[in-house]
């Protein structure tokens, strides 16, 4: 018998009943696909046609048939996201330890200590421009006071100084961030407190992808802190700069780092 199958709206097929399970399985064809025969009078979804016992896969979370998934620790796993689940298995990253993502108060926690690690590393440069400016516009004598800005050009090194010192502690946050979080999986607070920030498959996030984060942090930071607030409401504990990156925040597997 020839089937017809919908994809974004137009009509595919002929094709044997085979050939859609075989589509199936590969993810081309899904149980909400509307599927159509000779003799049907419309189209109908193929989970309705091909009734059989169905699980929801643990990894792509699609209905699968029962018979072909792959069970695991309780969990089933269709073949199309096999290799990747077992992958992450031996990696130490299998998806029900990885699902455990990070909430609120643990990712706050990790902020402040790298906020306090930033800090002690700042707090040097942050002498030095204050030590810059009360030598440069002192606090008293002659042209102290507001006098000394009343001049443009001083008032212009002053803005200067202060962009200067500005723009170093940007870019020493964004070395911070980019580095550890690329090379290490995390940042010092992160690590600490055995976390990891992984991408949506659970892989390494590369140089590039932690750039956006870091930028998608700074956006966060500008709307009043909701793109943190939201890891409160999210599932998977999402807050604003992952769902721009594509990042996730799960717990360490504790028994992979016993076996390094």
């Amino acid at each position: 018998m020839s089937w017809y199958y919908g994809v974004d709206g137009r009509s595919q097929g002929p094709v044997e009943e085979t050939t859609l399970q075989t589509l199936e399985l590969s993810g081309a064809i899904e149980w909400n696909t509307p599927v159509w025969c000779a003799g049907m009078a419309g189209w109908k979804p193929y989970g309705e046609i091909f009734r059989r016992p169905s699980v929801q896969c643990h990894e792509c979370e699609r209905s699968v048939d029962q018979e072909p998934a792959i069970r695991y620790r309780g969990l089933s796993i269709c073949p199309r996201c096999a290799p990747l689940f077992f992958q992450k298995v031996r990696e130490g990253l299998a998806s029900e330890e990885a699902a455990q993502y990070c909430g609120f108060w643990i990712r706050f926690s990790a902020r402040m200590l790298d906020g306090l690690i930033l800090a002690a590393l700042t707090i040097p440069l942050s002498i030095l421009n204050q030590v810059i400016i009360f030598r440069t516009y002192p606090l008293t004598g002659p042209g102290a006071g507001m006098e000394r800005f009343e001049n443009t050009a001083r008032l212009g090194e002053f803005l200067t100084i202060q962009a200067a010192f500005v723009l170093i502690s940007l870019v020493l946050g964004f070395a911070y961030e980019v580095y550890f979080v690329a090379r290490f999986g995390g940042t010092p607070g992160k690590l600490l407190l055995r976390m990891r920030i992984v991408r949506s498959d659970f892989s390494r996030l590369t140089y590039g992808r932690s750039a956006i984060r870091f930028f998608g942090k700074m956006l966060s930071d500008l709307t009043m802190y909701i793109g943190y607030i939201m890891v409160g409401f999210d599932p998977q504990r999402r807050a604003l700069h992952d769902y721009i990156a594509d990042t996730r925040v799960i717990k360490r597997d504790s028994r992979r780092e016993t076996r390094a």
